[in-house]
């Protein structure tokens, strides 16, 4: 059966799924400072100062996890920002891009904790690289059908995933899984490229 033209478009308002995914994110933001344990009771300046000392990495990975929260973030608000209706298809690719976000608090405290085992850092390299691939699949499919975007949306803009310097970020990523193998504890190092990548590209 034909659509009727002019019936109602079926689809979810776009102003709850984008406070779902602000929540989801700022709780994933959150979360990832717990992976690092204060020492408990009474201390010394020394055992302080050991403490800060040999949490390095564990701030490092903090640092890192909570920019590319941030940029992955931003860069799905660009994309709803010249989203004006929402599918079925989209709001499942949406989903899908949620239950990976969270599980990136996860992801980062397996790491840390054991840096030098490659299944961790195998782990977390996939988990951002899948964030990645969905967070692409989501603009391609958007793109692709223009009846679910602005119509003051440019070409430039439509196309952007297309362009050849963005192809960098999942090479990036597919850098990272075979560092998993090499060293572990130094792979996830190519994604400080990322937001840089992102900046200069989605804007």
């Amino acid at each position: 059966m034909k659509e009727k033209e002019g019936a109602p478009k079926i689809g979810m308002a776009k102003g709850r799924i984008e406070a779902l995914n602000d929540g989801v994110f700022a709780i994933a933001m959150t979360l990832l400072i717990l992976n690092i344990k204060p020492p408990t009771g009474k201390q010394s300046l020394s055992a302080i100062q050991d403490f800060f000392i040999n949490s390095l990495s564990q701030f490092f990975d903090y640092g890192l996890s909570f920019l590319l929260l941030a940029f992955f973030w931003t860069a799905q608000h660009r994309q709803f920002h010249w989203v004006r209706r929402v599918d079925d298809r989209l709001l499942w690719l949406n989903m899908l891009l949620l239950l990976f976000i969270a599980v990136v608090p996860l992801s980062t405290a397996l790491y840390g904790d054991h840096k030098s085992l490659w299944p961790t850092a195998l782990f977390i390299n996939l988990n951002l690289f899948i964030v990645l691939l969905i967070l692409y699949g989501m603009w391609a499919y958007a793109s692709s059908h223009k009846e679910l975007l602005s119509p003051d949306l440019s070409e430039e803009h439509r196309v952007f995933t297309k362009r050849p310097t963005l192809g960098l970020i999942p090479l990036l990523s597919i850098i990272a899984i075979v560092l998993s193998f090499i060293i572990p504890s130094w792979s996830t190092v190519p994604y400080i490229f990322v937001p840089f990548i992102m900046t200069r590209k989605l804007n």
